[in-house]
């Protein structure tokens, strides 16, 4: 049995170990690829990045997290932890971070513009505010779409292979995936 959780990447530890704790599962799943994984944990070491398209985004809401008290990907350096803490076997299903830095290398200037747009918009914003993940998907759909391509299509597609060959693998498991909010719809219908 598998079943997914939607989050912000802003949700508390406290929040993130309850789901787990009352899933009660025998296998935890996570949107993380070996690096990230690697990253977390300390096996790599702790640089400022690559001052790639994605590490700029992720720095950008990572400070705007942080001046309002947040930690930014709190979800899934939660469900590591715990797995590792616990004994509970983790499978990390997103795609590895360096193929999609690579893949935006060609990102057009008028999606680069783009975003940078809306990163602006974005640290004018309150953080906690409610978003509706469809829209913002619809949004980088329109206006970004190699973007949207790399980050969301291609990226819902691997976690669906991902998830399917974990649930050919482990039949008779209760298996718990945290995933971003705006990956779960398109996951779960590829599921079907």
């Amino acid at each position: 049995m598998i079943k997914i959780i939607g989050t912000t990447h802003l949700d508390s530890k406290e929040a993130i170990e309850g789901t787990i704790k009352d899933f009660n599962p025998d296998m935890l799943g996570v949107e993380l690829c070996e690096t990230r994984f690697k990253a977390i944990t300390g096996e790599l070491p702790k640089g400022k990045g690559d001052n790639s398209l994605i590490d700029n985004i992720s720095n950008s809401i990572k400070e705007k997290a942080e001046q309002e008290g947040l930690d930014y990907g709190s979800d899934m350096k939660t469900v590591l932890f715990y797995a590792i803490k616990n004994q509970i076997p983790l499978a990390l299903v997103d795609k590895n971070i360096l193929e999609i830095k690579q893949s935006l290398v060609t990102l057009p200037l008028e999606e680069h513009l783009f975003l940078q747009k809306e990163l602006a918009r974005f640290q004018s914003e309150e953080i906690n505010k409610k978003v509706d993940e469809e829209e913002v998907i619809k949004n980088l759909k329109d206006n970004v779409p190699i973007m949207y391509k790399v980050l969301i299509k291609e990226r819902n597609q691997y976690i669906i292979n991902k998830i399917k060959e974990l649930d050919s693998k482990n039949k008779d498991k209760r298996i718990l995936i945290f995933l971003g909010k705006g990956h779960v719809k398109a996951v779960e219908e590829g599921l079907i």
